[in-house]
């Protein structure tokens, strides 16, 4: 019971994520001040995620092996920046 109490309690409910189950997101930050990481691990494909915090939402096109990067000031949401993994690799 105490287990479950810890991760409820760590859980933000203002904070919706819906997608395929080849993504996996991780949030930072708290009030008007987050940061919200998504990454497609499928390799040949894009897939679509949909993030909603608060009353703001969002939805994307995330690419293969990409991670994409959101903003939440308050304000609103917003994209950041996105990274492909062939963005990294050299020959």
């Amino acid at each position: 019971r105490t287990f479950l109490q810890a991760v409820s309690a760590g859980q933000n409910e203002d904070v919706k994520f819906s997608g395929g189950d080849r993504f996996r997101y991780a949030l930072y930050g708290k009030g008007d001040d987050r940061k919200i990481y998504i990454l497609n691990t499928d390799y040949d494909n894009a897939q679509q995620c949909k993030v909603t915090i608060e009353d703001e939402s969002i939805e994307l096109i995330v690419g293969p092996c990409t991670m994409q990067v959101l903003s939440f000031d308050g304000s609103g949401l917003s994209q950041d920046c996105s990274l492909s993994f062939s963005d990294i690799v050299t020959s």
